[in-house]
């Protein structure tokens, strides 16, 4: 994350104008219930136009929560997706200068997927992650004590409830990361195979190893590639239909 702060410093009015929209429209979030409290506690009951005044204020406070979510989305797309792009300039100058090696050793698909998917779960976190993270953070915080001013044993319960609610989060955030990173490593076999197929294609064609060619890809593809199934996804007319695929 500290990496990431030089970027950030750029568009830092940027940031600093979307938390401070972020704040206000918790304090909405938050003051709508509480109006919705006064009406039902009955000191307007006998008020018709004070119930009317604050009805509108509710509307009203509601309204500006959703022009402050826009413009929070506004400034945070802006900030992350110049932040995404001084990344993968940086990226794409380093890697320039890199000795020829260090590209012998690195598959091509490997490093289009970190290119692709890992500034991709970056802007994502700026954009999502961290915002709700703290606002998330905030508002269980603002409300827990509302409610243990408010009424104790009500408070206590969502301090309590919190305890499960974390542990499940934990465990499957171990687990998303786990098949995240597979899937991150299967997408970029499946880009460098993709790459070196479209770039060796006129010398497969002039070898004629095409059938070559097409059973290794066949034995590489997780699908069962049974008789049956083949015969089943190709035409009658192919020629490689007739053949069973490899197992």
């Amino acid at each position: 994350m500290w990496r990431i702060l030089p970027y950030l410093m750029p568009y830092r009015v940027r940031w600093i104008a979307m938390v401070a929209t972020a704040l206000l429209s918790l304090v909405a979030t938050v003051a709508i219930p509480l109006m919705t409290k006064a009406v039902i506690d009955g000191w307007v009951r006998q008020d018709q136009q004070g119930l009317w005044l604050l009805g509108a204020a509710a509307m009203g406070v509601g309204i500006s929560e959703a022009v402050l979510w826009f413009i929070r989305r506004w400034l945070v797309a802006r900030a992350t997706m110049g932040v995404e792009a001084d990344i993968r300039r940086d990226l794409y100058a380093r890697l320039q200068i890199l000795p020829m090696i260090f590209h012998g050793r690195w598959q091509s698909g490997q490093l289009l997927s970190r290119i692709m998917n890992d500034l991709g779960t970056i802007r994502r976190f700026m954009s999502f992650g961290m915002v709700f993270l703290l606002l998330s953070t905030i508002q269980i915080t603002a409300v827990t004590i509302i409610l243990l001013t408010m009424y104790w044993p009500l408070g206590v319960v969502v301090l309590l409830s919190i305890v499960p609610i974390a542990a499940t989060v934990l465990h499957f955030q171990r687990e998303y990361v786990r098949l995240s990173r597979l899937a991150q490593d299967q997408a970029g076999h499946v880009a460098t195979h993709v790459e070196e197929s479209a770039l060796g294609l006129r010398v497969v064609k002039s070898f004629g190893r095409e059938d070559y060619v097409y059973e290794g890809s066949t034995s590489k593809s997780p699908i069962s590639t049974t008789p049956s199934s083949t015969e089943s996804r190709c035409p009658p007319s192919s020629g490689r239909c007739s053949r069973s695929s490899p197992t």
